[in-house]
């Protein structure tokens, strides 16, 4: 069959398919990438919901059959054209932009696709198509989604429309957080009942004749491993908080690999993210590019909520709402005091004269020069002292260096105005507490928790 694909560019968008799930598919989701949480898998927990990242889901299952469906999917294949395969298929980059809050389960969501690009490569072609989920019963669009495909093998195809140009730089820095899981066998065979039936993720001489040592991992499966994980890194595990995604897929997972999600948080409302795995003592990037964006306006999320954290560790600040105070305009520290704390750490607050809903606060570290072991370097054992958790809980703003350049490291973090913490910080500083143990036990106490 002659594909022509300047033809299926200018196509246009194909039939109407049904986007519909049900609260089961939740829990089959849920599951299949690793999900133990209640909220993902149990349909009676209060704040039962999907993970964002199902929507790329729908575009297989086709939103009706209870059965096993063909791959690919009649469905989309109508969309974006039949590409006879020559090879694996396998995904390129997916996007995702939520524009409404997923319900638990919907009998009136239809999706439409169309090709927006296609890209002859040296070792195969890459279709770039956009998918939108509306609510027939609303007429709102719910979703929109961006999928590449990378068909192995096939060439001498004339390349035609205009190819995603969205380039994302990891930080070279060291990640924010790390976490490692197995994925394992029984999760692949959950995932597909979420619509993907390529025998390449669950057939060993299929993936054996492309190439493969066993079956491979389902790019979107360890996808949603990896949001899953964000999520519960940067948004105290609240699905609701995430309005976009993206990544690109660069090497497959074999089943029963472990892999390694490393996040980056670069601002209020965006991590970046890379999920790496190991092989004869080398890293492998199996996710790169990775974004999740979240909501503008609950800055609580960046606070991590662990109910096992200590007194060491400051304080929880989830329920206050805290931001990075290199982000918001700062004027000059309007007040010092210096606490007896037996490390001359000194504490200011800073004034923010173009917003009212943040008060900007400034801890200061006075930093032992090298060779010098009178007394301990507080950022040399960071994570194991009493302002180590201010790191572990809010990741504040990090500056200072040794030697003459600097003799001080100061971390600098905003609160709301107004709100509780704000109110126990300024007292703190007014009245010198030696150091912040007695802040984080009057926090406690205020929200009624012992610690």
């Amino acid at each position: 069959m002659t594909v022509d694909p300047k033809e299926l560019v200018e196509r246009g968008w194909g039939p109407e398919a049904p986007a519909n799930y049900t609260r089961k598919d939740v829990i089959l989701y849920g599951l299949g990438v690793g999900a133990s949480e209640l909220r993902y898998i149990y349909e009676n927990n209060d704040e039962f919901a999907p993970l964002p990242s199902m929507p790329f889901a729908l575009t297989f299952k086709g939103g009706n059959s209870a059965d096993v469906l063909p791959f690919p999917p009649q469905h989309f294949m109508g969309a974006i054209g039949q590409i006879p395969p020559q090879g694996p298929v396998l995904d390129g980059e997916r996007s995702l932009t939520l524009l409404k809050q997923l319900p638990t389960s919907t009998n009136s969501w239809a999706m439409r696709s169309r090709v927006t690009a296609v890209s002859q490569k040296r070792s195969g072609v890459v279709v770039e198509s956009e998918t939108v989920i509306v609510d027939k019963d609303t007429g709102e669009e719910c979703a929109r989604l961006g999928n590449s495909v990378f068909y192995v093998g096939v060439k001498g195809l004339q390349s035609a429309g205009e190819p995603s140009k969205v380039v994302v730089e990891i930080p070279q820095r060291p990640a924010d957080r790390e976490v490692s899981e197995i994925i394992t066998l029984e999760r692949v065979q959950t995932y597909r009942l979420s619509g993907d039936y390529n025998p390449l993720h669950v057939d060993d001489d299929v993936a054996k004749a492309f190439g493969f040592p066993r079956a491979i991992v389902h790019g979107l499966c360890t996808l949603g491993h990896s949001v899953r994980r964000v999520i519960k890194e940067f948004a105290n595990g609240d699905p609701g908080e995430v309005r976009g995604i993206r990544c690109r897929f660069s090497k497959p997972v074999l089943i029963g690999e472990q892999i390694t999600t490393k996040m980056w948080r670069v601002d209020i409302t965006k991590v970046l993210f890379r999920t790496c795995k190991y092989s004869d003592g080398k890293e492998v990037i199996c996710l790169d590019g990775g974004v999740i964006n979240f909501s503008s306006n609950n800055p609580s999320r960046i606070a991590r909520s662990n109910p096992e954290m200590s007194t060491k560790q400051l304080i929880t600040v989830a329920a206050a709402g805290v931001a990075l105070v290199s982000n918001l305009p700062l004027g000059k520290a309007i007040g010092s005091v210096s606490p007896d704390d037996g490390l001359g750490v000194r504490t200011r607050y800073i004034a923010c004269p173009k917003t009212d809903e943040w008060s900007a606060f400034r801890i200061e570290f006075p930093r032992a020069k090298p060779g010098d072991t009178s007394r301990p370097d507080p950022l040399r054992k960071l994570n194991k002292s009493t302002f180590g958790g201010i790191l572990d809980a809010v990741d504040p703003y990090v500056r200072g260096k040794h030697g003459g350049m600097s003799t001080y490291a100061n971390l600098e973090f905003v609160v709301r105005t107004g709100s509780p913490l704000c109110s126990l910080v300024r007292e703190a500083m007014k009245n010198q507490y030696g150091t912040f143990k007695n802040l984080c036990r009057k926090y406690y106490k205020l929200i009624g928790q012992k610690r």
